[in-house]
This record gives C-alpha cells, sequence and structure tokens, in this order.
C-alpha cells in the first residue's frame, strides 16, 4: 500500500485545504481536475479535484466545503506559524480514480 502525505493549509479565507507536495502532483495526480475520492471516515467520503499546481511550480490543493469542515472539527488546524500539521493517507488508484483514506496525523 502506497502512503501519502498531505499537508494541511488556509486559504486566506477562514477556510482549510489540504495541500499535495510538488512531487506528488507530478507523479501521480498528474493534472489539474483530477477526481480524488477522500475517505475520511466509515461515514464521511467526499469527491473533489486536484486544483492549482503545475505547470506553476507548486502542488495540487484539493478543497471541498465538507473537507474543511473535517479539518476544523478534528482541530487540524496548526497553532504555530509555519508548522503546518500533517496527514497521512493511503492512496490507491483505481480505474484512473485516485483513492485517498486517511490513516493518522503524523507527529
Amino acid at each position: 500500500m502506497k502512503k501519502i502525505i498531505l499537508t494541511v493549509q488556509s486559504t486566506g479565507k477562514k477556510k482549510f485545504r489540504l495541500g499535495i507536495n510538488l512531487s506528488d502532483s507530478k507523479n501521480y495526480f498528474v493534472t489539474r481536475k483530477t477526481i480524488v475520492i477522500l475517505k475520511l471516515s466509515k461515514d464521511l467520503i467526499i469527491e473533489t479535484k486536484t486544483t492549482c499546481g503545475p505547470p506553476l511550480n507548486k502542488g495540487f490543493d484539493l478543497y471541498h466545503a465538507d473537507l474543511d469542515k473535517w479539518i476544523k472539527d478534528n482541530d487540524f488546524i496548526s497553532k504555530v506559524y509555519g508548522k503546518p500539521i500533517k496527514l497521512e493517507f493511503s492512496f490507491e488508484k483505481i480505474n484512473g480514480v485516485i483513492e485517498l483514506t486517511f490513516l493518522k496525523k503524523k507527529e
């Protein structure tokens, strides 16, 4: 099972998203608007798409209103500027659709 680390980032509007590093963006997600299924719990599965990212020399982002709420509800917001919360997910590509399943908060 491949694992991937996503970083909790502020959108700058009191909302939060998940950031994908540049290397993983280029190697696994490849293009904007790639469909990503986020399995955050047994009861919370969100379909979203990659935004921003290559060729802008920054990684893709994942945003959805329910994802923002999940980040806030689980207090995955860093209290220390410049030290973002990192979350570990399993990564699978099934029939061209990327599925990321939440595993744990990285310490």
